[in-house]
This record gives structure tokens, C-alpha cells and sequence, in this order.
């Protein structure tokens, strides 16, 4: 079994948790785009090997704050690393990352268009349980407010109509994903 053993940190942010103070943040966010890689990569992979609940809040927290503070294509970074070794836990830790992420009011060109095809991809390939699923679909939606090109929208929405015919092993699970994918493309309708 793999034991997750905290990285040496040269680089100024030495943790493999979301930052809490300003000061943390601002610390991260001077970090330059290598240190950046290799941080997100610590702390997706920390999750995957930490036997905690994923904290979907505070992986959205980070995938918003990176966006919006100008980190580009840092999607990419999560999508790779999902690729790698595409499984449920995965998909769950980097769909919370990309839910915040794709969410935020930052650059549109901060967005990967070859990592949101991978993604759609990988999902349709996993097997995932009720967590991993309904949050990819939840990251899924998040780009449909964003400006991306029209025909990636339009493979998005058909990947999301595709994810409306997904069955849960909790029937609560699946009320709540049928109702978010009714009303996200009752909205695009």
C-alpha cells in the first residue's frame, strides 16, 4: 500500500491543505507557475491517499482562487493527474477542484479545452460512484457560464444530456443530479 509521505518543500507553501489566512493565500499566490504545479499536484494527490472525506468546499475554494487570481490552464494540471490513473476517488477530488475552477470569474483562456475533452472523456469511462459522479456533472455545468468556444459548449451540453441518463446507487443522489442537469439545460433550452 502507498503511504503518502509529505514532499521536502523547497518552495515557500509547504502544506498539502487549502490556505485558511490571508496570509496563506497570498504566500501561494506568489509562487511561480513550477512551485504552483507542483503544489496543486501535493494536495490533489494528498487527498487521493488521506483516508478523510474529500472536502469538495475547499478543493472548489482553490480551483476559484486559482482562476481568478490569473493561474492559467491549472485544469490541465488536474486533468493529467485524474488521467493517470482515471478512478472514482480521482474523479471526485479533481471534479471538486474543476467545479471551482470553471466557476470563477477569472480568465476564460485559464481554461484547458483539450483537458475538458479529456475529462468528458474519462467520465464516461469510470466508474464512479454516487460522490464522483454527480460532482463531475456539477463541474460539467460550471463551463456554461463561461465564454468557451461554441463547439465545445455544444459537446458539453451533449455530455451532460449523456450524464442525465446516469443511474445512482442512492436514489437521493440521483433526484438531486436529474434536477440540477433539468434545470442547467432547461436554462440552455
Amino acid at each position: 500500500m502507498f503511504t503518502y509521505t509529505a514532499p521536502r518543500f523547497p518552495y515557500v507553501y509547504p502544506s498539502t491543505r487549502v490556505p485558511k489566512s490571508t496570509s496563506e493565500w497570498n504566500t501561494l499566490f506568489a509562487l511561480d507557475d513550477r512551485d504552483m504545479n507542483k503544489y496543486l499536484l501535493d494536495i490533489l494527490r494528498y487527498s487521493e491517499v488521506s483516508s478523510a472525506k474529500i472536502e469538495f468546499d475547499e478543493m472548489a475554494e482553490l480551483g476559484n482562487a486559482l482562476c481568478a487570481n490569473g493561474c492559467i490552464l491549472k485544469d490541465a494540471i488536474a486533468i493529467s493527474w485524474l488521467s493517470q490513473n482515471p478512478t472514482s476517488r480521482r474523479l471526485e477530488i479533481a471534479s471538486a477542484f474543476l467545479s471551482g475552477y470553471w466557476e470563477a470569474n477569472g480568465h476564460d483562456e485559464a481554461i484547458s479545452q483539450e483537458g475538458v475533452e479529456v475529462f468528458m472523456r474519462l467520465r464516461g469511462r469510470i466508474e464512479a460512484e454516487d460522490d464522483s459522479a454527480y460532482s463531475s456533472v456539477f463541474a460539467l455545468t460550471k463551463l456554461l457560464s463561461r465564454d468557451i468556444p461554441p463547439g465545445l459548449k455544444q459537446r458539453v451540453i451533449a455530455a451532460l444530456r449523456l450524464a442525465s441518463q446516469d443511474r445512482y446507487q442512492y436514489q437521493s443522489t440521483e433526484e438531486i443530479a436529474q434536477a440540477l442537469l433539468a434545470k442547467m439545460l432547461a436554462a440552455i433550452s
